[in-house]
């Protein structure tokens, strides 16, 4: 067994990694990074490239490879990000917040986008992601499926109003609303 490292390439900074047998053809190679890097079986790919600037072609030249390899999938075109419509399910917030997230994002890649655009704590627990109306989100290909402009809710394990209503200490003191929806009168 060897391990490579694997990515989707100008679309993923970081490297996974696959164990894989020595005695690997080129197609499982393409197959196992497919799979890994959540693309369709079919998916449209120009090249296997070995960092820097080494084009894999044949099984010979995956029979070559060194363990801790690094490769690239080199996609026939670039998917540009696409808007997508987001907000906290459950919340008195109901308007959403528009971000960009690119096409080919991993399920938890869009995980983290949410809660870093919605301000959601690290630590808090995600119990979902729901595609509105009644639609869960929860891998990579179904990330891969959504359509600009798609409205995406992150239903917490908690309620995020009761929750800030108990840390607000032992004064009694319960906030009612977050700072963020304070409507502002002129």
């Amino acid at each position: 067994m060897k391990i490579l490292k694997v990515r989707l390439a100008q679309i993923h900074k970081d490297f996974r990694e696959i164990e894989v047998s020595r005695q690997i053809t080129y197609d499982q190679l393409v197959n196992i990074m497919s799979d890994e890097l959540g693309l369709c079986s079919n998916a449209d790919f120009r090249m296997v490239r070995k960092l820097p600037d080494t084009e894999i072609r044949n099984d010979r030249d995956v029979q070559r490879l060194h363990n801790y390899q690094e490769l690239e999938l080199v996609l026939n075109h670039d998917f540009p990000p696409r808007s997508l419509k987001i907000r906290i399910a459950n919340s008195d917030e109901k308007d959403f917040v528009e971000i960009f997230a690119p096409l080919r994002d991993s399920f938890d890649d869009l995980v983290k986008d949410m809660c870093f655009h919605l301000e959601v704590d690290a630590s808090t627990v995600v119990k979902k992601v729901r595609k509105l109306p009644n639609t869960i989100i929860r891998n990579a290909g179904d990330v891969q499926r959504l359509h600009e402009n798609d409205e995406l809710e992150l239903v917490l394990a908690h309620d995020p109003m009761k929750s800030a209503a108990s840390t607000s200490g032992s004064t009694g003191y319960k906030a009612s609303v977050s700072p963020k929806q304070i409507d502002i009168v002129y």
